[in-house]
């Protein structure tokens, strides 16, 4: 057997959801008062929002065959979801010059939240997708990405 004949870090996404999961289950069994700010952003509703992700995922864990089409539908379908459920928006860019513009024009400034929403959560999913077939990276780069988030966040 030579190396290239399996890959066993093809399962990062599921082991991922799964610890999220967990998570989230730990945070609802005993929530002290220290994480009353996590209740804004509603665990089980963006849970629910990304079921359909989830689920995907898995799918494509074992089946190996889904398509983008598939896979950017659903993405878009879990943002969509996570916008009206949990209310996850990304409202500016934080650039106030591109921010005004974005919001000036005609067609796109009033739904501006949603669609900056939906390209983030579609092309985190796409990116996370490709690293996720080198062997256990994903596990990896998303614990460096957590890490840098709590504490961009303290």
């Amino acid at each position: 057997m030579t190396p290239g004949d399996r890959n066993p870090g093809r399962y990062g996404k599921t082991t991922l959801s799964v610890i999220v999961a967990g998570l989230i289950a730990l945070y609802h069994l005993g929530t002290p008062d220290g994480f009353a700010p996590l209740d804004a952003l509603h665990p089980v509703r963006l849970g629910i929002g990304f079921l359909p992700l989830f689920a995907l995922g898995l799918v494509e864990d074992i089946s190996k065959a889904v398509s983008v089409r598939l896979r950017m539908g659903v993405s878009l379908v879990a943002g969509m979801l996570a916008y009206t459920l949990a209310g996850v928006r990304i409202e500016s860019l934080g650039l106030p010059v591109i921010d005004s513009i974005v919001l000036s024009l005609p067609l796109v400034g009033p739904m501006a939240a949603l669609l900056l929403t939906l390209i983030a959560i579609a092309g985190l999913v796409h990116a996370m997708n490709i690293v996720d077939g080198l062997n256990g990276l994903l596990a990896g780069i998303t614990l460096v990405i957590l890490g840098v988030l709590a504490v961009v966040s303290a």
